[in-house]
């Protein structure tokens, strides 16, 4: 979970937002704004370049493309980091012999049964899957 690049970048942008959420007070000050601003758009950039240098991605040469590529008009669906590690976990309970499952059954048509179920759903938790 640690190694999963999309996974990381998820929980260190939630921990930035939640302690930009617990700030108490704003400036009033235009120039501290605008820095303050500036930073969060610095963070951004680099947060978001080290997943793509981790992906083998081209790198953004500024926020202004960053914003581009991620505006709304961009219709291509990210990978879910969550949804992800869900199917790991779930692959890992699937491969359990049923003598360490919580109900003592096999799992044995599990795998086939969530392929089924989620191949037009999210392709990535099909190729979760089939990873293993």
């Amino acid at each position: 979970m640690e190694d999963d690049p999309d996974y990381h970048y998820l929980v260190t942008l939630a921990h930035h937002l939640r302690s930009r959420d617990a700030r108490k007070s704003i400036s009033l000050s235009r120039p501290r704004r605008e820095r303050e601003k500036t930073e969060v758009e610095q963070f951004r950039l680099n947060l978001e370049n080290n997943l793509r240098a981790s992906k083998d991605m081209p790198l953004f040469e500024s926020f202004s493309a960053l914003e581009k590529e991620q505006s709304a008009d961009n219709t291509v669906e990210a990978p879910d980091a969550m949804l992800d590690e869900a199917a790991e976990i779930l692959i890992d309970y699937i491969s359990l012999p049923a003598a360490q499952t919580e109900t003592g059954r096999a799992c044995d048509t599990g795998l086939p049964l969530l392929q089924a179920q989620r191949a037009t759903e999210t392709p990535y938790f099909i190729n979760a899957l089939l990873r293993h």
